[in-house]
Parts: C-alpha cells; structure tokens; sequence
C-alpha cells in the first residue's frame, strides 16, 4: 500500500513537473514570437532611417552647391579662426588647402569688413575673429 501511494505521489509529482515545462515552454514560445515581431519592426525603422537620411543627404548636397563658393570658404575661415586664432596666412593655407595669395585676399576682406583684427608681430601678420 505504501509503495503505491510512493508510486502515485511520483506520477503526480512528474505530472507537476511536465505541467510546468509546458508552461514554461509556452512562455518561452510566446517571448520569442514577441522578439521576431519586434525585430520585424526594428528592421522596418532601419529601412526608414535609410531612406530618410539618403533623402537629407541629397538635399543638403543640393543647399551647399547653392551657397556661392567663396561664401562657403569664408565661413570656412571665419570657423578655422575662431578655434585657432591668431593665424598667419602661412598657417591658414596649410589648414584650408588654399594658395597663400588667396588666403590673403580672404584675410584682407574680413579686415576691410570689420570682422577680423590683425596684430603684426616681427615680419609676420596674424589674424583672429573680433569678439
């Protein structure tokens, strides 16, 4: 008698346990279908983000080609001398990528405008924005 109630108390413990598992294995089912679903949206938001930044993209290449080049290299200068002021037009043209003479001719225009000080010091004139 009492190794049948062992018996019965064992199937229904393995009943127990494979009532378990199967809950388990549902939640487990369940949270995998929930990520699939979510990595179907994830991939939906890259596809978009891709488009949009392509579609930014062209339309800033298209507003820079419509900013007159020697505006886009004045403000260029202004930048490189607001973070590395004072420059001397040796030092600017290697920064820019611009012939000296040219870089002189920017140099003089902001100071004819106001925009920029000078300060000579030896043989060499530097430049920085004005405050």
């Amino acid at each position: 008698m009492a190794l049948i109630r062992r018996h019965k108390r064992e199937a229904d413990s393995d009943v127990d346990i494979s009532r378990q598992l199967g809950n388990q294995y549902i939640q487990i089912f369940k949270i995998l279908e929930k990520m699939k679903e979510l990595e179907g949206k994830l991939d939906e938001n890259q596809r978009l983000m891709r488009e949009l930044h392509k579609k930014y993209v062209k339309m800033g290449e298209k507003k820079l080609r419509a900013i007159p080049y020697r505006t886009r290299t004045r403000s260029a200068i202004k930048l490189i001398l607001k973070k590395h002021s004072p420059l001397s037009s040796d030092q600017l043209c290697k920064l820019i990528g611009l012939s000296r003479t040219r870089c002189n001719e920017y140099l003089k225009e902001l100071e004819n405008s106001g925009a920029a000080t000078t300060k000579i010091v030896e043989r060499k004139k530097y430049y920085s924005l004005k405050k």
